[in-house]
């Protein structure tokens, strides 16, 4: 599918050329939109090891911050 995409069929590729280009760009696509949520995930779980447990270091002082003075 690459070389025909490429052009590299010569002149016979006319044709084939714009329908191999659509379906490269569909897979590029569907990949993109299948490991970004995986990737996503990956990460957030390191996030909860490492940080233990999903507790957030800071949460504690942002809810301080986040109080009123009165």
């Amino acid at each position: 599918m690459m070389p025909t995409t490429f052009g590299a069929e010569g002149s016979d590729g006319f044709i084939s050329q714009p329908l191999a280009i659509v379906v490269v760009g569909g897979l590029l696509g569907s990949t993109a939109l299948v490991l970004v949520p995986i990737l996503y995930t990956m990460a957030e779980s390191r996030d909860e090891r490492l940080l233990g447990g999903g507790a957030r270091r800071d949460s504690g002082h942002q809810r301080e911050a986040l109080r009123p003075a009165l």
